[in-house]
């Protein structure tokens, strides 16, 4: 287990945490904070800081943790990794505490694209090869990156004495667990009330789309394509499994035990979704794949009834801001989803994300 006990507490003065409760003695009796949805997160507080488990999503062992924090005071200056994470911090407000940021070629918030140019924001290299030095130099009070499993202690990274914040939201199989870990960002951030608002908003407009009346037969749904000799299919109880139930569809894997994304041939997923109603990928062109090009990615590809239907739908990533949107805005998804598998309830025509292919 991965700990930082008040290596904060030499840090730039920021404005203190309101916590919701006081209470007696030193740092008073701990509070829980609740989480309806997040099932990694566990956090408490008292009248002086907030300590927070990160339960660690790749061991059976659902007591184990990948990280704990005791966090005395709001970050002032951060190194962020991921673009989504950047994004979400602007839309708490607290873009000015991005101070570094690493993988910049993934980044597009104008407002950083201007700060690595004029300096008041400082690349600090790639996930993979960090610029150790230009780190050093930043000294931020916390680093935010993503994990992933066996990541150890970040080699040179963890020898920094630079708390690192584990933002595991993306292992959450429920579209609004991962949605609602900005609540804990926002307590990170001394934005709580702006995240605890914006999460209110999202769960929401989530809950109203999916308690939304959908009408019986349920459309068949298989994702994603040939990349290679596999083709990746999400688990049936993963976030893309999930989302696709509360839209109002039969994921065809909805039976797959698990919550990850899963390595299977091409031909078994033929065999299975060749029939299904609706086929949902993403993909990565300079120019948005028609189903004439599909075809010709995979012969098999035309025989999908999916495609003879021209029920086929495609999210160019190089146009679209997918990844950056929607992990805290699930409902701008579910609205895309619902609208494909059920136009008769919201149109075609309001998709954000994904195209129905042309020939």
């Amino acid at each position: 287990m991965k700990k930082f006990l008040g290596a904060i507490l030499l840090l730039s003065s920021c404005m203190p945490h309101s916590p919701s409760s006081q209470a007696g003695g030193e740092g008073g009796a701990n509070t829980p904070v609740p989480f309806r949805y997040a099932k990694l997160l566990k956090v408490e507080r008292n009248d002086s800081m907030i300590i927070a488990d990160i339960r660690n999503p790749w061991s059976a062992d659902t007591t184990a943790v990948l990280h704990h924090y005791e966090i005395p005071r709001p970050f002032c200056k951060v190194l962020v990794y991921t673009s989504v994470h950047c994004g979400l911090l602007k839309e708490l407000g607290a873009l000015s505490s991005i101070r570094g940021v690493g993988d910049v070629e993934y980044i597009h918030i104008p407002e950083i694209v201007k700060g690595l140019k004029d300096g008041t924001v400082q690349n600090c290299g790639g996930s993979a090869e960090p610029n150790i030095e230009s780190i050093i130099n930043l000294s931020p009070d916390a680093i935010m990156l993503s994990p992933f499993e066996n990541a150890g202690s970040y080699g040179k990274l963890g020898k920094l004495g630079i708390p690192v914040v584990e933002c595991a939201d993306y292992m959450e199989n429920i579209p609004l667990g991962r949605a609602e870990w900005m609540r804990f960002y926002g307590m990170l951030m001394g934005r709580e009330k702006e995240a605890d608002s914006l999460f209110a908003q999202v769960e929401k407009e989530y809950l109203r789309l999916k308690s939304l009346e959908k009408k019986d037969p349920l459309p068949t749904v298989v994702t994603e394509m040939k990349i290679g000799n596999i083709w990746y299919i999400a688990a049936g109880d993963s976030y893309v499994g999930n989302m696709i139930k509360d839209a109002g569809g039969r994921y065809i894997f909805g039976d797959v035990a698990g919550a990850g994304s899963l390595p299977y041939s091409p031909e078994t997923v033929f065999d299975r979704g060749q029939q299904a109603d609706i086929w949902l990928f993403k993909y990565s062109m300079q120019t948005d794949i028609t189903l004439d090009g599909l075809a010709k990615e995979w012969p098999n590809n035309k025989r999908m009834k999916a495609w003879k239907t021209g029920n086929a739908f495609g999210c160019n990533l190089m146009k679209t801001g997918f990844y950056e949107e929607t992990p805290f805005h699930p409902e701008v998804l579910l609205r895309d989803f619902i609208a494909i598998m059920h136009p008769n309830i919201i149109n075609r025509d309001s998709l954000r994300y994904y195209k129905r292919l042309n020939k």
